[in-house]
């Protein structure tokens, strides 16, 4: 019943240009690092820790290069440091992604097992400001082609 709608595949295609233009690459190695631990975690081997920490990485980076703040200065400010894009970004979760983030720049001796809803906290997070991103370039291009 999950039917991909005109707005769904417009916004891949945001992405897709986005990514084509990309300066980052270390951005979404990351990314794409995290997203191949998952699909290859199951009940018998678990990569969650292995993609929180990937995925970490890549919102660190995309924070750092594309918004010019630190991972740091997001979770004491979500929505103020990268302009507002994180509006709704809720208390729990941010609390939560300090911790998250805390432990990945550990020096992980403390036992940890992140849980698939940590790993999605971080990737979701990642997700929606990358979706921004795209959706921005995009309209500064379809506007520059408007102005010609």
């Amino acid at each position: 019943n999950l039917v991909l709608r005109k707005n769904d595949l417009n916004n891949v295609a945001f992405c897709m240009a986005f990514l084509s233009k990309n300066k980052y690459p270390q951005i979404f190695d990351h990314y794409l690092t995290g997203l191949g631990l998952l699909s290859k975690s199951d009940i018998l081997l678990k990569f969650d820790n292995n993609a929180l920490e990937a995925f970490t990485n890549a919102l660190q980076l995309l924070l750092q290069e594309y918004f010019g703040v630190s991972l740091e200065s997001f979770i004491n400010d979500p929505a103020g440091s990268v302009g507002g894009v994180c509006e709704e970004w809720e208390q729990e979760d941010k609390s939560r992604l300090k911790s998250l983030v805390d432990w990945v720049y550990s020096d992980k001796k403390s036992k940890f097992k992140a849980q698939p809803d940590d790993v999605a906290i971080v990737k979701i997070l990642f997700d929606s400001l990358f979706n921004k991103l795209a959706r921005n370039a995009a309209q500064k291009k379809l506007e520059a082609k408007r102005e010609e």
